[in-house]
């Protein structure tokens, strides 16, 4: 239970291109967290640089690196360092991703609003077709959670992983069957679980694209 609210992100990015494989940026992150009813506003401010560059044609790294600063009256500011990496690899028949990501974020419409969060994280996914109609994805990741608004104050390790299947056996149907594990540990025990998850779904779509003539 809490006030309603209205949250604003805006961002801004100057982009250089130094090379065709290479280009920079500075860029500005703000968000707003504004409550409509007595609780004071939340501010972040996050000044970045950063750069993307293709290693090869199939290869992307990309590196974003800022500070930021979280204004709240009802405790202490808070301030660190952002952080996104991102290493992309496309194969010939698929794609590797792997990522590490650190900073803040605002977890406010779970369901509870826990409110400002600094977070550190790092995960990787594979996705690969086996045919033409046969493909596959897997994914797994673990983040660290800490929500300063929290009373009392939580700390959360939380590790995901899931491995799909999907299978086109007709020109308009696909199946999808997906397999996702979550583990939640929390400093407060109550919150602790664990999750498996299975689900089927199928897709069933026209083999020839509708057309409209006018």
């Amino acid at each position: 239970v809490s006030d309603d609210l209205d949250a604003w992100r805006g961002t801004l990015r100057f982009i250089r291109r130094f090379t065709r494989n290479l280009e920079g940026y500075i860029g500005y992150l703000q968000t707003a967290i504004n409550y409509e009813g007595e609780t004071e506003d939340d501010k972040t401010y996050n000044p970045s640089v950063g750069f993307n560059y293709s290693v090869a044609d199939d290869t992307l790294l990309a590196l974003d690196i800022g500070y930021y600063l979280n204004n709240y009256e009802l405790r202490d500011d808070q301030t660190g360092v952002t952080l996104d990496g991102r290493f992309i690899k496309r194969l010939r028949r698929g794609s590797i991703n792997a990522s590490i990501l650190g900073g803040y974020d605002y977890a406010l419409f779970d369901a509870e609003n826990l409110g400002f969060e600094r977070f550190a994280e790092a995960g990787v996914s594979a996705t690969y077709r086996f045919t033409r109609y046969v493909s596959t994805n897997a994914f797994g990741s673990y983040r660290y959670s800490k929500y300063v608004d929290s009373v009392p104050e939580r700390e959360d390790d939380t590790a995901r992983a899931g491995l799909g299947l999907t299978i086109q056996p007709l020109e308009w149907m696909s199946i999808g069957l997906n397999y996702t594990f979550r583990l939640l540990d929390s400093t407060i025990d109550s919150n602790d679980y664990t999750e498996n998850r299975g689900l089927l779904r199928i897709t069933v779509f026209p083999s020839t694209p509708f057309r409209i003539n006018r």
